[in-house]
């Protein structure tokens, strides 16, 4: 499918504050992939919007670095909200780093197959959480839970935070036309078989 998000905009034609945010987009998008990308791009349409969407993006990519969350449980996430809201593109471009990041390839493979019950118990702790976030099903009692597995409410509302954004990413990459559709189930395959290179990601991703 091809994305119906509009082309970025001109930069030459953007004053002000506009110009800051498209500049401060880029900046960050340079960083992380080399490129300026078609979702970010779009979003600039918008940019005090794209700028602020980036800008949070940045503060939950951020939590390993902030001491809220590792980068592993970070896109533990992706993997969960990828599937379960059929973005594949999401799911394919995030794998090679949920693994580089230490997420377990068997892990993935479960939450693909939606079989929680071989996952570790922390692992079912954090899908659980994610799923009920997912769901509006979230109790007190899950919340306390991960309140107690974070070490606190700091790393708990973290956490959470980050679960919303990347649902409402996800949605709306989906909505502009970007990679819907069931995650590939098969790429983890190398991944559980000892065939794929694991690349470390970029030290910037992760920012």
């Amino acid at each position: 499918m091809t994305p119906w998000m509009p082309e970025p905009p001109d930069p030459a034609a953007l004053r002000g504050d506009d110009r800051a945010a498209y500049d401060a987009v880029l900046e960050r998008e340079l960083r992380k992939y080399g490129s300026l990308g078609g979702y970010f791009g779009g979003l600039l349409n918008a940019p005090s919007v794209g700028g602020a969407l980036s800008q949070l993006g940045h503060v939950v990519r951020s939590g390993a670095s902030a001491g809220f969350y590792t980068n592993a449980e970070r896109e533990l996430i992706d993997m969960v909200v990828s599937v379960e809201l059929d973005q594949a593109a999401v799911f394919a471009g995030h794998l090679p780093d949920a693994i580089a990041y230490g997420l377990r390839p068997e892990a993935v493979d479960a939450i693909c197959r939606r079989d929680y019950d071989v996952l570790t118990g922390d692992e079912r702790l954090l899908v659980d959480y994610v799923l009920a976030v997912l769901r509006g099903t979230v109790t007190e009692t899950q919340f306390e839970a991960i309140t107690d597995r974070f070490g606190g409410p700091r790393g708990a509302v973290a956490y959470t935070v980050a679960i919303g954004f990347l649902i409402m990413t996800m949605r709306l990459m989906s909505a502009f036309g970007f990679g819907p559709g069931p995650a590939d189930s098969s790429l983890v395959q190398p991944y559980l078989d000892g065939t794929a290179e694991i690349v470390p990601p970029p030290e910037g991703r992760a920012s």
